[in-house]
């Protein structure tokens, strides 16, 4: 399925609109089948194809990482559940589609962080859950607003014509909660590096490639609805920019290796979200794409490297180990290689037109300056990870050791990948999704030049770095970098704290007002009741008469006074 989606890919591309038969941006917008609509363009066959391909990879991973696992057929219908809400959002023609897609992403990713069954997967999957939920919030308010307007279409055009600015920046800023917290911006951004306790294939293929960019893929998809307004497109640049200065800091001092490779992914998350706001979503959907395919073949490289020294994760444990890993290693060392946007290699094509565009488009000049910070701590932290997978000594003999039969799955899985991914498959995303709109990206010299000097300088400042970690504060920073900024407890644990408060209150009115007012209540007055009766059943005449007799006394003083 992901070959025939490439294929109509780039179907429509050669012949479609290279003469100008349809528009681009909707050619076919909708396939109405009773009330069912999809959408179909470049950018849905593109992501279809990237979904579907990782999906498949995947799972050739899983035949070995799961091996002796009892619930793995659960897993792989959970795996295909998850697929399924990925593809119904980026297939979604209407509104409803893309409400029930979007909120079945939602459960299914948390089904899989819980996979197991133990305490940490139970935090991350609390975690992620309360995150995610909250910028669900954003779209429902968003959905219920498009039901009162009568309109279930997938198109967000007339909200351009909405009355009064401030009811235009609420309807932008819900619609931003939404995206960015699928996408793990800033600061709703703690959630993805926790959710690495779920499985490495589900590392791979839900937080690497899918589900993140999840919320690239909406923003990306109705780019237009915020790109007309000023206001929105600083505050989308200035919180990308600070989202991946963000990540490259915490990524700089982590030792846990699945930590680092999800750090990376929040940093690349930043500079799709920043190719959006500074008004080119197309160049965002290549990034998104390529980065998509070597960050997941990084996973599958890094899960098998993980696997093959008994589960450990500890990046000081992995010394000298391109000595041993063979072709694995190397396969890693391009995915770094790729990351760092080295010239020729896929991740080079689409990162390189984005430090153009931040340019050519010179908005905002500060959250530009973000974004070379993140280039040169992406670099630091790229070449801190090859120096400790490269030097030091190693701790074991050799990861082909631990082979055979079963080891087949994952070198066949990582190779796929890689071949796709490493050098062509850039430049055929970017004719594929950017050459149709004919937009040409010139830059002077002297930017080139300056690029290519900061491409030299910021390998340079990486080793000046790594010194360090002499600085006596050191521990005090690294706390501070490995919390996340105290996101950790801004984000999660306060909002966590005011619900937890909630439920205390809601538990005593329940136990309080509500059992007076329900029915056990009632059955405590019917009890208290029939007692009485039966007391006066069982020989309590005489208190009867007495009652009787003090009613009469009283009637016949009230009717002597009157």
């Amino acid at each position: 399925m992901s070959l025939i989606s490439l294929m109509l890919g780039i179907y429509m591309m050669l012949f479609l609109v290279m003469d100008n038969f349809l528009d681009y941006d909707y050619f076919m917008k909708s396939l109405s089948i009773s009330s069912f609509s999809i959408t179909l363009d470049n950018l849905s066959f593109g992501y279809g194809f990237v979904v579907m391909f990782i999906s498949g990879s995947v799972f050739l991973f899983s035949l070995n990482y799961m091996d002796g696992d009892f619930m793995s057929l659960r897993f792989g219908w959970m795996v295909i559940f998850f697929i399924s809400s990925m593809l119904m959002v980026v297939y979604s023609g209407s509104l409803m589609h893309l409400f029930i897609g979007w909120d079945l992403l939602g459960i299914s990713s948390f089904l899989l962080v819980i996979y197991f069954e133990n305490s940490s997967s139970a935090s991350a999957g609390y975690f992620t859950a309360i995150v995610n939920r909250l910028g669900d919030s954003g779209f429902v308010i968003l959905f219920c607003y498009f039901i009162c307007m009568n309109i279930i279409s997938g198109d967000f055009i007339f909200l351009m014509d909405v009355e009064g600015l401030s009811l235009y920046l609420i309807l932008v800023g819900l619609f931003f909660l939404a995206g960015f917290t699928k996408s793990a911006q800033f600061p709703f951004c703690a959630w993805l590096p926790a959710a690495m306790a779920a499985p490495t294939p589900v590392s791979a293929l839900v937080h690497s490639s899918t589900l993140v960019t999840a919320g690239v893929f909406l923003l990306v998809r109705y780019s237009y609805f915020f790109m007309g307004n000023l206001f929105w497109q600083e505050v989308f640049m200035f919180i990308s920019g600070l989202t991946s200065v963000l990540a490259g800091f915490c990524a700089s001092v982590e030792q846990d290796m699945k930590k680092i490779v999800a750090l990376s992914t929040l940093s690349q998350l930043g500079f799709m979200c920043y190719s959006i706001s500074i008004g080119a979503p197309e160049i965002g959907a290549l990034h998104m794409m390529v980065h998509a395919l070597f960050k997941a073949s990084m996973f599958i490289c890094a899960g098998g490297l993980i696997h093959s020294i008994g589960g450990g994760q500890d990046l000081r444990f992995f010394g000298g180990i391109c000595s041993g890993g063979g072709l694995l290693s190397v396969i890693l060392l391009f995915n770094l290689f790729s990351l760092c946007g080295m010239p020729f290699m896929s991740g080079y094509y689409s990162k390189d037109l984005i430090m153009e565009m931040g340019v050519i488009a010179a908005i905002n000049s500060f959250s530009y300056s973000l974004m070379i910070i993140a280039m040169i701590l992406t670099s630091y932290y790229t070449l801190r990870l090859g120096w400790y997978l490269g030097g030091g000594v190693s701790h074991f003999s050799s990861i082909m050791s631990w082979g055979g039969v079963s080891n087949f799955f994952i070198m066949l899985s990582a190779m796929i990948l890689s071949t796709f991914s490493f050098f062509w498959f850039g430049v055929l995303f970017e004719y594929l999704i950017i050459w149709p709109h004919d937009e040409n990206l010139y830059m002077s010299l002297k930017v080139t030049d300056v690029i290519i000097f900061m491409l030299i300088f910021l390998f340079g400042v990486s080793s000046l770095l790594m010194n360090f970690y002499i600085n006596p504060f050191k521990n005090y920073y690294f706390l501070f970098q490995r919390d996340m900024w105290m996101l950790n407890i801004s984000t999660t644990q306060m909002f966590s704290m005011f619900i937890m408060k909630f439920s205390v209150i809601y538990y005593m009115f329940d136990l309080i007002y509500m059992e007076i007012l329900s029915s056990q209540g009632f059955n405590k007055v019917m009890s208290n009741s029939m007692n009485y009766v039966e007391n006066v059943r069982r020989g309590g005449y005489m208190l009867v008469f007495m009652w009787l007799w003090l009613i009469l006394m009283w009637l016949m003083v009230f009717m002597y006074v009157i």
